[in-house]
């Protein structure tokens, strides 16, 4: 999708008028949203990526450091719609092997689909994590055998 649309408009003088606007999809427009977020963070580190031929498939929106945790976070657009499933759900085989590799490694893995789950990845990557605490982790955060 061509992120950027062109409008002409003719004056009532007859001048003709060119302007280039930035259309955001909704996933770009939660994108904008978290790195607002992750801005007002202390002690927070993000980098936010971007796909590329030189770049392995797969690898999460953001990677972040909290606290000393690792952090990846796949964001998808927010759905609206039950039967789309949650952003898990949504998210292709590279990306879910790609949270699943980051768990595995001792990190905190999360597709989200809002800015309130984003809220919550980072609240959860503040807190020391025990037994009786990962039974209380925000839907959207990987945990488990699949």
């Amino acid at each position: 999708m061509n992120p950027y649309s062109l409008y002409r408009e003719t004056t009532n003088d007859g001048t003709v008028v060119t302007s280039i606007e930035l259309v955001m999809t909704p996933e770009t427009r939660l994108k904008h949203a978290a790195t607002a977020y992750f801005k007002e963070q202390d002690n927070l580190q993000y980098l936010s990526v971007v796909g590329g031929a030189r770049q392995r498939a797969g690898v999460s929106d953001f990677l972040l450091t909290i606290n000393g945790r690792s952090v990846s976070m796949e964001l998808k657009a927010p759905s609206g719609r039950k039967s789309d499933g949650s952003a898990w759900d949504r998210c292709t085989a590279l990306q879910k092997q790609w949270l699943r590799e980051t768990r595995d490694a001792g990190g905190v893995a999360a597709a989200c689909d809002t800015l309130e789950q984003v809220k919550q990845v980072v609240s959860f990557a503040w807190r020391v994590i025990d037994e009786a605490f990962i039974q209380r982790v925000p839907a959207c955060v990987v945990k488990g055998d699949w």
